[in-house]
């Protein structure tokens, strides 16, 4: 038939002119072709149709991936400002609001930096390292427990010294001063084994948890920390061991943490917190994914992620927050952009209890568990090399500035 041989488009012309071109529209085998077409366009094809579907469902989906592809043609845009930094940076975090950026730049001064964009980018030292032996933060990770109007952040300090099988870690609580700065107070600090490389970190509470890769072959874990609870001598932690090589990994209510690899989305169950002997690494048990979600529409060559966000903490007042799993695509050749969004709805006859109450009871919260019907809200077209930049957001009802 010839409508099948049509673009989309044409198709839909067509359906105006007369009555019989409109029934002959409608067919389904036109539909099924038109939808094999945009799943071909992709680099992992789309959700194969079986005969029970008719027209009407092809032809929904196939519009609906049209206007994808469409919505993500856009010109390039140039930077509304910069800022210039005093050397180069190895990790940067924006605090929900805009104004406070902060990062440990790579030189000489060993420091957490923050710059107050409102004030033209004004830069100054937020934290020193307490120890002079340091040579620079390797890592932070940010807590949001809550920015407007009144900033609190727990920040969590990494410095790795691979060669003394040791990191310390420092926690920080940054708050506002009446001199509309930023001060940060320090919590807590101790030291862990670090015969690992660990660039995947996360900070949600009362807990840390890191993904370790060794430096030599053998198996991969993950240690998920009670900060409050541990010190250099006793640490209050978990640790699990895993098969997959994970790139982002997030606390989760429930004792869950998800993860994601090249292709796929993993949620992991955490055995409860004891107490162990902080002088040589804890042998965990072998333990699989409770639930694995592959990732369609993506060429399967992902790397490393670039962020990693979380806005607002989960209360007993959200019947259904979501996890937004977002992956934004940048060629490098000519600048073109586009992005994948999956969303993850949880269960929402489970209460979950606010952050208050989940951190004096001693363990992770509990309730609230992902449901796995993935819907798909975007996807990008195949638009060749892509250097691919991850990030995954919370969503929160009671956040106004959010997309519900």
């Amino acid at each position: 038939m010839i409508l099948a041989d049509l673009d989309w488009k044409d198709v839909l012309n067509v359906r105006g002119t007369c009555k019989l071109l409109c029934t002959a529209s409608r067919s389904r085998s036109v539909w099924r072709a038109q939808y094999q077409r945009m799943s071909d366009s992709y680099d992992t094809p789309l959700n194969a149709k079986d005969r029970t579907a008719n027209y009407a469902e092809l032809e929904r989906d196939t519009l609906h991936w049209a206007r994808v592809q469409r919505n993500w043609a856009h010109q390039s845009k140039r930077p509304t400002r910069r800022l210039v930094g005093r050397c180069h940076g190895l990790e940067a975090h924006l605090i929900q609001g805009g104004r406070w950026l902060l990062t440990n730049p790579d030189c000489w001064d060993p420091c957490l930096s923050v710059y107050d964009l409102d004030k033209n980018g004004q830069h100054r030292v937020l934290i020193r390292p307490q120890d002079k032996r340091e040579k620079r933060i390797e890592a932070f990770v940010v807590d949001e427990v809550n920015t407007l109007p009144k900033i609190e952040v727990c920040i969590a300090l990494v410095r790795e010294r691979p060669h003394e099988h040791l990191a310390r870690l420092s926690f920080w609580k940054v708050t506002n001063s009446p001199e509309d700065t930023l001060v940060a107070r320090h919590i807590t600090s101790f030291n862990t084994y670090a015969h690992d490389i660990s660039h995947v970190k996360d900070l949600r509470g009362d807990y840390f948890a890191r993904f370790a890769l060794p430096y030599t072959n053998g198996p991969q874990w993950i240690d998920v920390y009670n900060w409050r609870r541990s010190c250099s001598l006793i640490h209050h932690k978990a640790t699990f061991v895993i098969r997959e090589r994970l790139y982002t990994i997030r606390i989760l209510p429930g004792q869950r943490i998800i993860g994601l690899d090249r292709q796929s989305v993993r949620i992991y169950d955490v055995p409860r917190c004891r107490s162990v002997a902080a002088k040589c690494p804890v042998a965990g048990l072998p333990t699989a994914p409770l639930h694995v979600l592959a990732l369609p529409g993506l060429n399967p060559d992902i790397y490393t992620p670039f962020t990693s966000t979380f806005s607002g903490p989960l209360t007993s007042t959200l019947p259904a927050p979501k996890l937004w799993l977002s992956y934004r695509s940048h060629k490098i050749d000519d600048q073109r952009r586009a992005k994948i969004i999956y969303t993850i709805p949880w269960v929402t006859d489970v209460t979950t209890p606010s952050a208050s109450t989940a951190r004096t009871s001693g363990g992770f919260p509990q309730g609230g568990y992902p449901r796995f019907s993935v819907t798909m809200m975007n996807n990008a077209p195949k638009l060749g090399r892509y250097l691919r930049r991850m990030m995954m957001v919370g969503v929160s009802s009671l956040t106004t500035s959010l997309v519900e």
